[in-house]
């Protein structure tokens, strides 16, 4: 049985990182001005943003600074950021009900630092998380 512990936000984290295609066709012109305004991004940051007029490079930009970001409520308050914005309800319903892939997130962390995984272990690896019941 595998038994891996994750916080909201390293599970919303990959969560993100796995629905990217999806995201960063969203509009996240209001979700930037919420992370800016709840300390998430920097003035530099949305200054970059602001210039940016193409909104899939905007996005991927924006992912880039968040995942740099060394907040740890960081993609909490993006899933809430976007929340807000009515039009990507879909998105969320979408990140709230997916399963997480343990095994897939393990492997590509053993490609960058060499540890051993311990989904390796699991026939499936694939566990379901809600992202409310994760803390």
């Amino acid at each position: 049985m595998l038994n891996i512990v994750l916080t909201e936000n390293k599970s919303l984290q990959i969560k993100f990182q796995q629905l990217y295609t999806k995201l960063i066709g969203l509009n996240l012109s209001g979700v930037v001005d919420e992370l800016y305004a709840k300390f998430v991004i920097s003035h530099d940051d949305k200054e970059v943003l602001d210039h940016i007029k193409d909104q899939k490079q905007k996005n991927r930009e924006l992912m880039n600074i968040l995942n740099r970001s060394g907040n740890k409520q960081t993609f909490i308050n993006l899933r809430s950021a976007i929340n807000e914005e009515k039009a990507n309800l879909w998105f969320i319903e979408l990140l709230d009900n997916m399963e997480l892939d343990v095994e897939n997130v393990e492997q590509q962390d053993d490609k960058r630092t060499g540890a051993a995984s311990a989904a390796s272990a699991s026939p499936r690896g694939i566990i379901h998380l809600s992202t409310s019941a994760v803390r």
